[in-house]
């Protein structure tokens, strides 16, 4: 019988703000930095929408 070997899936950091923990843990990280000035520049009421946990 063959063994399969599943690889390792690196983590969704919820919750984690020291990114120095989230390139030790070998977790994903998507900079997002690109979009400040869009941000800043949006009308008054700007929020972000976060799906239900």
């Amino acid at each position: 019988m063959e063994e399969y070997i599943i690889p390792r899936r690196k983590r969704i950091p919820y919750g984690m703000m020291n990114f120095a923990v989230i390139r030790r843990d070998d977790c994903y990280y998507v900079d997002k930095t690109q979009f400040i000035p869009m941000i800043e520049e949006a009308d008054k009421f700007f929020f972000f929408i976060r799906p239900c946990r």
